[in-house]
């Protein structure tokens, strides 16, 4: 991965405006995401967001939610993908997904979609 990606590990289990109760898988896999740096360094993944058709809904927590690609766009072995995303005070994103790209990439076309959504405001994400 690019060194100026800004993807770097979640230092807390923060959510919203309290800690976390119950440790988190996804919160430790969280990541710095600059959906700026994502434009212009990894096209590929924000143009995948932008040509596929997303459903999202909000998740059990403020700031988790499903999205499932309805186009064939995006390739995953699920269809439906969970991920969490969270603005911080200082405008920091960070985020996790469930999908492989997630895995390798530690960004990928669900979380794009949801910035994206939440840029339209059709959606809200929460800050911390």
């Amino acid at each position: 991965m690019d060194s100026t990606m800004e993807a770097s590990k979640s230092p807390s289990n923060k959510i919203g405006s309290g800690t976390a109760s119950a440790r988190c898988p996804q919160l430790d896999e969280s990541r710095q995401i600059s959906f700026e740096s994502v434009k212009e360094q990894q096209s590929k993944v924000w143009e995948a967001a932008v040509e596929e058709s997303f459903t999202i809904e909000k998740g059990g927590r403020n700031d988790l939610f499903t999205i499932e690609a309805e186009d064939g766009v995006v390739d995953d072995a699920l269809p439906v993908q969970n991920a969490s995303l969270i603005e911080s005070s200082a405008g920091q994103f960070w985020g996790w997904c469930s999908c492989r790209d997630f895995e390798r990439e530690h960004v990928c076309p669900h979380l794009c979609a949801i910035r994206m959504h939440a840029a339209l405001d059709m959606l809200t994400i929460p800050r911390e």
